[in-house]
């Protein structure tokens, strides 16, 4: 067997990794105050507009309830799924009541939904 190996087989007999233990020590589930919209980003996003793809679930729903929390004026959310885009402008609504949340479900590959997307969120710099 070669340094390289390119076959399946020859992966198969090498030995399995070990570690010395486990691969962090230390966990952390807070989020590090420099970041934080709590910390020193509070009102960072304060009379902004902004655009969020991927607003119905996961990483970009956090982001835009973050953007609200941040002071955000208008929020638009854009996604596949309109139940979880709904869902999420709800969730916006609820708990940052002056925020302006528009939710247009489609594809952002698709020219002509672009098109219908920014003209429903209009003005995107906060001015």
């Amino acid at each position: 067997m070669s340094a390289i190996t390119s076959s399946h087989e020859d992966l198969q007999k090498l030995p399995a990794p070990t570690y010395p233990g486990p691969p962090v020590p230390t966990y952390h589930k807070d989020v590090y105050p420099s970041i934080s919209v709590d910390g020193k980003l509070a009102g960072s996003a304060k009379g902004l507009s902004v655009l969020v793809t991927g607003g119905g679930r996961g990483v970009g729903q956090s982001i835009a309830l973050n953007f609200a929390k941040a002071g955000a004026s208008k929020i638009v959310i854009t996604g596949r799924a309109e139940g979880a885009l709904l869902d999420t402008k709800k969730r916006i609504e609820a708990s940052h009541g002056g925020v302006k949340v528009i939710a247009l479900a489609g594809d952002i590959t698709d020219q002509k939904f672009n098109e219908k997307l920014f003209e429903a969120a209009g003005e995107l710099d906060g001015e």
